[in-house]
């Protein structure tokens, strides 16, 4: 049997504690440092000039932008959830968004994500906007989006250095206005509240940054790889990059087809190479070599291999069956192999021998390093082939343990939002919990 989660440790709860104001928070994001330091990120509110997020004196910015409603709130806690080693606003007149946070080898918070300030901190570029949108209700993007990534000091008090990009289109936002299908208003990718704003960021040992996330911009800047690596089409293509310790551009690429397309994970394999995953409504992505070459469904998940310098697709493939299936997340196991997470309403082959839930919907599959075999994949939930939860976080651990993270809510149906949101909908209830959980109670929402 090959475990979901490490059942050899037991679960202990280090800290738990509230975060924000009396104002709306929203959390989005959190990472850790070397030193077991948890950083914890959302938005939050500040409008019409009330007291708002608890900011430490010395932080960046201490106080909202004072221009849009939503500013970026980024917290640290030391390891013990005892101190708030600092607490920054980050933002400019419109909003913003984080989508994920890395920390790299100095203890340096960076974070990505997409905003529609012209005046963001700290950036280099111009931004270029796109049209005004609204993807999630309550967060406006006035003058559309672009990109951004920022990096701060060890301590909190200082942007070390930021950048734009991003095209003439929205940048970093799974949606288009209007966008229409099966007689609902939607993102043809967002199946789940949230999925909109999905990204991801990494470093490697020299510092350097890598993104993956989604543009809508016709002209977004591909730089120093393959020249095929522009817009294929659609209402979105999937955005991979590099920048250099200083946020400066390395190389940008595009993966794509003639449908909607979006890059929601990333990883580094041990030779450097870039693995970046998520879904897609196209039949012809660029570069199929894996175990699938074909599309199976109408929305597929898919992985792609990439070389470290951006120019070549080493293997890909697309995941899935003839049903509904995305790619949340991957990892790379301690043998290369590459180890995906994500959600199904399809038939999923379940492996021999693996813990499983029938029927369930969601997957983990792991496949061998060239993408081309599969090592194991197996299905967890409640049945009803319907997925229980988002996915929210993934990881394999150096002794190949594998641990999954989610929500599930009524914010998730489309009952929710009176039918106008394609949501697959899901919650917690019944699902499997351990003799030793820390919580073995459905509370609902």
């Amino acid at each position: 049997m090959i475990p979901i989660t490490n059942s050899s440790i037991d679960p202990a709860l280090i800290f738990s504690s509230y975060s924000g104001s009396a104002l709306d928070n929203w959390g989005n994001t959190a990472t850790f440092d070397s030193k077991g330091n948890l950083y914890s990120g959302g938005i939050v509110s500040g409008q019409f000039n009330q007291v708002g997020f608890p900011t430490t004196a010395g932080a960046f910015q201490t106080k909202h932008a004072n221009g849009s409603e939503w500013d970026i709130g980024i917290l640290k806690y030391d390891s013990s959830g005892a101190n708030l080693m600092y607490v920054t606003y980050l933002g400019g007149t419109g909003a913003e968004t984080p989508q994920s946070f890395v920390v790299n080898e100095n203890d340096e918070l960076l974070v990505l994500g997409a905003t529609s300030s012209p005046d963001f901190p700290g950036t280099t570029g111009n931004f270029k906007g796109g049209e005004t949108i609204d993807p999630i209700a309550g967060i406006l993007y006035d003058g559309g989006t672009d990109i951004f990534v920022a990096k701060f000091s060890a301590d909190g008090s200082m942007l070390l250095h930021g950048t734009y990009l991003g095209g003439s289109g929205n940048d970093g936002i799974n949606f288009v206005s209007g966008e229409l299908l099966d007689d609902h208003i939607e993102s043809v990718l967002g199946k789940n509240y949230g999925d909109q704003l999905r990204g991801d960021i990494l470093t490697d040992a020299a510092g350097n940054v890598y993104i993956s996330t989604t543009t809508a911009s016709l002209d977004f800047p591909v730089v120093n790889s393959d020249p095929n690596a522009n817009y294929h089409g659609g209402t979105h293509d999937a955005v991979v990059a590099m920048l250099a310790s200083d946020l400066s551009v390395v190389w940008t690429r595009l993966l794509g087809g003639d449908s909607t397309d979006a890059a929601y994970s990333i990883k580094l394999t041990d030779s450097g190479n870039v693995v970046a995953a998520g879904g897609t409504a196209s039949i012809n992505l660029v570069g199929m070599n894996g175990q699938i070459t074909a599309a199976p469904g109408q929305i597929d998940g898919w992985i792609a291999i990439l070389s470290p310098d951006g120019s070549q697709i080493i293997n890909e493939t697309y995941v899935g069956t003839n049903a509904y299936d995305q790619v949340y997340f991957i990892d790379v196991a301690s043998n290369g192999d590459v180890v995906a997470y994500g959600q199904t309403k399809g038939h999923y082959p379940v492996s021999p021998g693996v813990y499983s839930n029938p029927n369930s919907g969601q997957f983990i599959h792991r496949f061998t390093a060239d993408l081309k075999s599969t090592v194991f994949s197996t299905v967890f939930g409640t049945g009803g082939r319907s997925p229980n939860i988002s996915p929210t976080a993934f990881l394999v651990s150096a002794c190949d343990n594998i641990y999954v993270a989610g929500w599930g809510g009524s914010i998730n149906s489309p009952d929710y939002w009176g039918g106008d949101a394609n949501y697959v909908g899901g919650d917690t209830f019944g699902l499997p919990v351990t003799a030793d959980a820390i919580s073995k109670k459905y509370f609902g929402s």
